[in-house]
């Protein structure tokens, strides 16, 4: 990021010009930035090409949530009413500046977190189907770039994510509950100030799927601890949102394998968006732990065993 590219993204919004901008210490994948103007400061988010939300659906989920009572920051629109805008193959969001960042997880936040995911949950939005793209017909051929372009030793994610799709179509026949999702929720973009969860950012992944999916990245991003599945964690975010909206026996029996399988999309989504950047050592870590999680028997039967636990808890019976 130069102050060229900061220019020339003004050049989109009606904020004054450029004072000075600096990077913050919070985001996964791509860069979260205090953009001070003329005008005002701003939280501007940089990702690479790769979401598939389009401005106008994305909009509308933000006044579901914030007519809803949700944590949000709403996006400062661009000079075309656009909430993103892409330049040289990168995507900006442009946010008012908030005190608020990223937390270190605790059973407090974990609680907040889940509250806010099943509240996202019961939202009743209405879209057009369009309003989603489909897959580009390219993007293993652009993942295979991302892996390339990192130099990461990753395992072969193309075959892993065809078969765990595959394996995953079973849910497919299931009449469980969907609707649209964030479907990117991180530390990143769930800001807190003071210890309480005070808003919601990153748009760009909005797609209309299974419920649960929704819970599976939610788990993968917040119930891990040194890259092992922390059960009080997961069992205090399964808790709170079960009191909002009560889970199925059909979801939870499912959920541990929609866990491992959402490591995976979190891998795969985060290559597809990011390979044209010079990925940070953390965001390599991050990569490492997913492909781990996305493979490994162990985790898979450490979310069994937490679900299975509390479901007895529940419910009063054993759950295999």
């Amino acid at each position: 990021m130069n102050s060229a590219l900061v220019s020339e993204v003004l050049k989109h919004y009606c904020i004054g010009s450029c004072i000075s901008f600096e990077r913050l210490n919070f985001g996964t994948f791509g860069a979260n930035y205090k953009l001070l103007t003329t005008e005002n400061a701003f939280i501007l988010k940089v990702t690479g090409i790769g979401a598939n939300t389009n401005s106008e659906l994305a909009y509308n989920f933000i006044e579901s949530m914030r007519a809803s009572g949700l944590p949000c920051l709403t996006p400062v629109l661009s000079s075309k009413k656009m909430v993103f805008i892409e330049i040289e193959h990168r995507k900006f969001e442009l946010f008012r500046f908030t005190e608020a960042t990223s937390s270190k997880i605790s059973i407090s936040e974990i609680a907040q977190i889940a509250e806010k995911v099943a509240k996202l949950s019961l939202l009743n939005i209405p879209f057009e189907p369009s309003a989603l793209s489909k897959e580009n017909s390219s993007s293993f051929i652009e993942l295979e770039k991302g892996i390339s372009a990192i130099q990461l030793n990753v395992f072969n994610i193309n075959e892993l994510f065809a078969e765990r799709t595959q394996r995953f179509t079973c849910i497919k026949n299931l009449n469980l509950p969907k609707g649209l999702i964030h479907g990117n929720l991180n530390s990143g973009n769930v800001l807190f100030e003071n210890g309480k969860l005070s808003a919601i950012i990153d748009f760009d992944n909005l797609s209309y799927d299974y419920l649960i999916i929704e819970i599976g990245i939610a788990i993968n991003n917040f119930c891990y601890s040194k890259n092992k599945l922390n059960p009080k964690l997961v069992q205090t975010f399964l808790t709170e949102y079960n009191a909002l909206r009560k889970l199925s026996f059909e979801e939870l029996s499912h959920l541990p394998c929609v866990i491992q399988y959402s490591a995976l999309v979190i891998l795969y989504n985060s290559l597809q968006k990011n390979f044209s950047f010079e990925p940070t050592k953390k965001q390599i870590n991050y990569i490492a732990e997913l492909s781990e999680r996305a493979q490994s028997q162990t985790a898979l039967h450490a979310a069994e065993q937490a679900i299975a636990y509390l479901v007895k808890q529940w419910v009063g019976f054993e759950f295999k």
